[in-house]
């Protein structure tokens, strides 16, 4: 049976501050490096790993490590050491990448279960969509708030 708490209704994105994209992380476990073996490759940036960091995703929390990189990954401005858990906003930082890390609950609990599993990819997307509009929304205000540029 399906509930809001599995991955049916929940989904995690990272959004990447150079040119907006996302990436859903809908697998337990995402690699993240410039090798092409990468879930999510960092592309042209030779200043990341080939095997940079992962995440991983145990029950309703996700947790990143870095895999030993040259330059390291550094989690709001600080290096990252072992396995640490993520919070919604939370800003990491792969070689010459900022992205931002979001969940969604995208299912009400009072939706029957034979719902949430057939609306499951319309809703995740639509979820995915308001989430990444209101982060890319923060991000922005801050930016002006503090005088850099967006």
């Amino acid at each position: 049976m399906f509930t809001t708490k599995t991955a049916i209704g929940r989904c995690a994105a990272l959004i990447d501050l150079t040119d907006n994209s996302q990436s859903n992380l809908l697998l337990n476990e995402i690699k993240i490096g410039r090798s092409r073996d990468n879930d999510i490759v960092l592309e042209g940036d030779v200043s990341a790993s080939r095997k940079q960091a992962r995440i991983s995703r145990i029950g309703d929390c996700y947790f990143l490590e870095d895999l030993s990189s040259t330059n390291g990954t550094l989690l709001n401005g600080k290096q990252l050491h072992g396995r640490v858990l993520l919070n919604q906003d939370d800003s990491i930082t792969m070689g010459r990448r900022t992205f931002v890390f979001c969940v969604v609950e995208f299912a009400p609990e009072t939706q029957p279960a034979e719902y949430v599993f057939a609306n499951s990819v319309v809703n995740l997307f639509q979820g995915v969509q308001r989430a990444v509009a209101s982060v890319l929304g923060r991000v922005s205000n801050t930016a002006s708030c503090d005088g850099s540029e967006s």
